[in-house]
């Protein structure tokens, strides 16, 4: 997938309620619940009450991250 077109989807999408599904090291995995909160040219940032996470473009284009939209 083409950075530019998902950086379009992620600032179509600020102040959304989002899924994360995060692929990580040694077959782990683990997702979580937030809003898309602030928007910066190489990463984006998932909040919820609890935390924040940083979350880079490129991790949804080699899909180490999967995004999905709640609303």
């Amino acid at each position: 997938m083409n950075l530019d077109i998902i950086k379009n989807d992620i600032k179509n999408h600020l102040n959304n309620e989002v899924l994360i599904y995060v692929n990580a090291l040694r077959n782990k995995s683990y997702s979580f619940k937030g809003k898309i909160s602030k928007i910066y040219p190489n990463i984006f940032i998932v909040s919820s009450s609890d935390f924040e996470k940083t979350i880079s473009y490129s991790d949804i284009a080699s899909e180490d991250v999967k995004i999905t939209y709640l609303s």
